[in-house]
Formats: structure tokens, sequence, C-alpha cells
């Protein structure tokens, strides 16, 4: 942790209000290009900065910080913001339901039932003679096969979106100064840094890697490795992929 943040995280920690807005000042524009390149949305982005500092601020009695603060806001931050993009997939997901729910006159409480309501189809359909009952279950298998079409295109535009977030995280460490993206890289969840390093440049990573401590460094090597040889590992390496040799960690 640098000095100046040391001494403004004691005073904040002593109730000085001034110090508490140093720190804000210091680090709300790294946070907010963070949670803008996840979610894609300025006000979203600007409600999670706000949010990381009053956690931060209803954290502070107790805090012990193992890394670098910018590191524990940057954690902080992201996981506020995959918070709010898993809320947005539900949401939509429910919203699309509704839509079709209403497209065929029912209204929103029916998808309430509707687990009781296939339990009740399946305990008629057994008293259904079998012939009637083999045209029913075409109709049944056409009507899955459409939904799971859908899925389909709906995993494929969530699946896009994620990638957009993370190029554009991407784009932030590489411009970072190497020693500053480590000590980060440091504190992030290993759900969120293994996505952002594969997608690297081969030079931009092994400069960061090289100023990570040696168990970190190691740990991501190898998850790293791992998952280009659960891939296939037939490609060629190339921007992006975890690089052939790497510079010694200090």
């Amino acid at each position: 942790m640098a000095q100046s943040d040391r001494q403004l995280l004691a005073g904040a920690k002593r109730g000085d209000k001034e110090s508490m807005r140093m720190l804000y000042l210091a680090h709300k524009d790294h946070l907010y290009t963070l949670a803008r390149a996840l979610l894609q949305d300025q006000h979203m982005a600007e409600d999670v900065v706000h949010d990381v500092f009053v956690s931060f601020a209803r954290a502070l009695d107790g805090l012990q910080l193992r890394g670098s603060l910018r590191g524990y806001l940057s954690v902080s931050a992201c996981n506020k913001a995959r918070d709010i993009i898993r809320s947005r997939v539900r949401r939509q997901g429910y919203l699309r339901r509704v839509g079709e729910a209403q497209k065929t006159g029912d209204s929103p409480e029916s998808l309430l039932a509707t687990q009781e309501s296939i339990e009740h189809l399946r305990a008629a359909l057994h008293e259904v003679p079998l012939e009637q009952r083999e045209v029913l279950l075409l109709a049944v298998e056409r009507r899955i096969d459409e939904k799971v079409e859908t899925l389909k295109v709906l995993q494929k535009s969530i699946q896009g979106e994620a990638e957009n977030q993370y190029k554009s995280l991407v784009k932030i460490y590489e411009n970072m100064k190497p020693k500053d993206a480590a000590r980060i890289f440091e504190e992030l969840d290993m759900a969120i840094l293994l996505p952002v390093t594969e997608r690297m440049k081969e030079r931009k990573l092994a400069a960061v890697l090289a100023k990570m401590t040696t168990t970190t460094a190691m740990r991501l090597t190898t998850r790293l490795a791992q998952r280009r040889n659960a891939q296939g590992g037939q490609q060629a390496m190339g921007p992006g992929q975890l690089p052939a040799e790497l510079p010694p960690v200090q």
C-alpha cells in the first residue's frame, strides 16, 4: 500500500472526514473505469463506485488489508458489478417469460404455478390412450425444441456482452504499469482474473506476472495452462494465450 494511502486510511479510521474524502478522490476514477468497462453503463458504474465507498466506510473499524487499498477497492467494485450483471440476466429472463405469457393471454402470476401444472399434466397424460399420447408428446417435443433455440440465442447474446466487458478490462490493464496491474491481480478473484489474463497479449501478461509474488504468479500460470489444455490446445500461441516462456517472478 502506498504511504499516502496508509496515512489516509489511518486518519479515516479515526473518523477524519477529510482523509476519507482524499481516499475517495484518489481512487474514484479508477473504480469508475473498471465498473464502466464491466457494465457498459455510466449510471450503474457511478452507483457501483458509491456502493464501494459506502461498504468501505462501514467496514473501516475491522478492516485489515493484506495488500494495496486500490486492489481491495477494485475487487469490491468488480464483485458489485458482477452482482448487477447477474441480476440483470435474471431480470431479462423473467421479463422474457412474462412477455411470452402475455402473448398467449396468460397473466404473469401464472408463471409461478408452472411446476404444479406440469405435475398435473403428467398425471393426466397417463389417462390418455397410447395413440393420443404419442401425438401430444410430439407436440411437446416441438415446443421444447423451440424453447431450446430461444435459449441458444439468449446464450449467444450474453456471451457477446461478457466478451465485450472482458475486452474493455484487458485494455485497461494492458495500459497500466505492470507493477500497478500486478497489485490488483494479487487481490482479484480467480473467476475474474482468468478470463482477463488469457485475453491479454503475451508480452503484456509476462510483464505483469514478473511483478507478482511467486505464489500468485505460479497459481495463475497453472490455472491458465489447465484452461488451455481443457480447450484442446490445438492452436498455436497467439495474443491473449499463455506465454510459452515467462520471465522470472519477483
